[in-house]
């Protein structure tokens, strides 16, 4: 079973404890509505008018700033019409589940600060839409507003694990908590998010898009496909709206991801400046029609001005007395040999290159810690030896500062963007230099104990997938025969008519019964008759297609699941499994003469009951007894 069915089946069970996130009232109408193929915009408006609130938040977002220069929409049926049923639809969605979910039993998630994050990443993704080509902005909005649903399902559906899983990985956006996720219930937020979206009708590049933002290790777009710009804009939309919700502390650290987030969507410092500040209003004009926290957030420059002011915290003994490989490169030897002399002084292990091809031969050779580069070298410069380094795992664990001349603004986010982890602007100062590595120090030890962390969880969280794996498997498996066990085959059954009744197509079931069972064990003992099933379940297996799902349901009855297929495939499934029982010639030392019987049914359009079609396969199987075994009858 593939990584996305088996995503699909968990949502399947999630769904059915209907403990998810879900609409109500005047949306789910909308979204009924919207479901047919002859709705008018009148008769949509018309659903749209009994709820005030959702109808000027429509009137709102279809007369926001995207859409700047258009003359105002004030008539439902005009703000419709603007919109798009789908955009009315998702937006109903959308502002039902905000109204709807303010609050639960998941201790340890913060509903506030989710919703106000959600609501500064759709303001956030409706203003860089228009930065991409072929991205609505008004979908924009509420695709990233529900860009993170999948959190809040499973603090809706498992509150208490949950709120420790949360607290374990250390916060909602902790890169830990997706493992930690799969590892506890088999899928995590990123999945749910997109099978959610797909379930409410969303365009399946949008669940992508969710899919691959949330967890980008899950899923790879087409590079220069437009899932990956989706993607993207949302991960951008994300950090931008970082900056929005997080304290002073937490917009420094995010502010090298905002620079390099940005330079990959082709968006320089002064437009993400500029950005900012629009996005704010917005974020805080919803956040008052929403009743949403929100707050007064400085610009990007007093953010950067900020962030440059933050005194260097004082050396330690015990910090200092810990020396770190160093690698100093500069073309200019002087300066070279100063910053290698104080390094030295200070206790450093120190090695030099003159220019940055020389040192990712040295990198090569023995990595360091510690990268010290001047910006403007020959042959290759610190900015293109960033690059180079981030591009392999060992690269992206040394902590680099640039050294340069230029302490504008725009050269420094270059220098972010690039991968720089921090900079020192000339002339150099001894105190200063040491400043930064203190601060490199820190990160160094943070990331040595986070990898050895890492490593430790890897482990448990491996075993536990091991034994979580081994449980399912017994608790799905029939042990004499290795065949999923009636409770597995029912579930099966189940997510079938729903997946079924979804695409509008059809399925077969077939369930069989061995022809005599009784009389081959009181004739030749019960360990022959369990070699008897053994050898049928076999044979059903490798007779059966490989789509088909074949399990043992009682003592001598099989059942098989065979989707898509029509009455006449299913004819030939039938005859097939039943003659591949036939032609057993011996088992287990005995002359076999074992036969099958079988009765089946199609799944009809207006079947959504497992008992129903599982009743007309007994009646049929019952027939089939009556008219002498062996054989395959339909069921009325």
């Amino acid at each position: 079973m593939t990584s996305n069915s088996m995503a699909d089946t968990r949502f399947e069970e999630l769904k059915r404890l209907k403990r998810l996130p879900s609409p109500n009232g005047v949306a789910l109408e909308v979204m009924r509505l919207s479901q047919r193929d002859d709705i008018t915009i009148s008769q949509i408006a018309n659903a749209v008018l009994p709820d005030p609130a959702l109808t000027g938040r429509l009137v709102h977002l279809a007369n926001s700033a995207p859409h700047s220069g258009r003359r105002p929409a004030l008539a439902i049926n005009e703000v419709v019409s603007r919109l798009g049923l789908s955009v009315v639809r998702q937006t109903a969605l959308g502002f039902s589940l905000v109204g709807e979910h303010r609050q639960g039993r998941c201790a340890g998630f913060d509903f506030d600060a989710f919703w106000s994050q959600s609501l500064a990443t759709a303001i956030a993704a409706q203003h860089l839409a228009r930065h991409l080509k072929g991205a609505a902005p008004d979908e924009c909005f509420v695709l990233g507003l529900l860009a993170n649903i999948g959190a809040l399902a499973l603090a809706s559906v498992y509150p208490e694990p949950y709120g420790r899983l949360i607290a374990q990985a250390g916060g909602l956006e902790a890169p830990g908590l997706l493992e930690l996720e799969r590892t506890e219930f088999a899928i995590d937020h990123a999945e749910v998010t997109a099978a959610m979206l797909a379930d409410w009708g969303f365009p399946a590049i949008f669940c992508n898009a969710a899919l691959h933002f949330g967890n980008p290790q899950h899923a790879q777009p087409t590079a220069g496909s437009r899932t990956e710009a989706l993607s993207g804009l949302l991960g951008l939309a994300s950090t931008v709206a970082g900056m929005c919700v997080q304290d002073e502390a937490g917009r420094s650290r995010m502010l090298a991801q905002l620079y390099r987030r940005g330079a990959n969507a082709a968006i320089d410092a002064e437009e993400l400046a500029a950005l900012l500040p629009q996005v704010v209003e917005g974020w805080r004009h919803w956040g008052r029609l929403l009743s949403i926290p929100t707050h007064a957030v400085p610009s990007l420059a007093e953010i950067e001005q900020a962030r440059q002011e933050v005194p260097p915290m004082p050396v330690s003994d015990a910090t200092a007395a810990v020396a770190l490989r160093c690698l100093v490169v500069d073309d200019d030897r002087s300066a070279r040999e100063l910053i290698a002399s104080w390094l030295q002084a200070s206790g450093h292990q120190v090695r030099m290159a003159h220019n940055g091809d020389e040192a990712m031969q040295e990198v090569l050779r023995d990595p360091p810690q510690v990268l010290i580069t001047d910006w403007e070298m020959p042959v290759m410069d610190g900015l293109r030896l960033c690059k180079a380094l981030r591009e392999s795992a060992t690269g992206r664990q040394i902590y680099v500062i640039i050294v340069t001349g230029h302490g504008n603004e725009e050269r420094l986010a270059e220098a972010f963007a690039a991968g720089a982890d921090d900079y020192i602007t000339k002339p150099l100062r001894a105190r200063e230099l040491e400043a930064r590595l203190c601060a490199g120090r820190r990160f160094i030890e943070v990331h040595q104990t986070s990898v050895r962390d890492s490593t430790e969880l890897r482990a448990i969280a491996s075993e536990l997938v091991i034994a979580n794996r081994r449980l399912k498997y017994l608790a799905r498996t029939d042990e004499l025969t290795g065949l999923p066990n009636r409770r597995y085959s029912m579930e099966r059954l189940e997510q079938e008519i729903a997946a079924s009744a979804r695409r509008k197509g059809s399925f077969g079931l077939l369930v069989g019964d061995i022809d005599l069972f009784k009389q081959i064990n009181d004739t030749y003992g019960h360990q022959q008759g369990d070699a008897v099933l053994k050898a049928v379940a076999r044979t059903l297996r490798v007779a059966a297609r490989a789509e088909d799902t074949v399990g043992r349901v009682g003592g001598e009855e099989f059942m098989v699941i065979a989707p898509a297929i029509e009455l006449e495939g299913l004819t030939a499934l039938g005859e097939r499994l039943r003659a591949a029982v036939a032609d057993l010639r011996r088992i287990g030392g005995e002359a076999a003469g074992v036969t099958i019987s079988f009765g089946a049914t199609l799944r009809q359009a207006d079947d959504s009951s497992s008992r129903e079609l599982i009743r007309r396969c007994d009646q049929a199987l019952y027939r089939a007894k009556q008219q002498g075994r062996n054989r395959v009858v339909f069921g009325d």
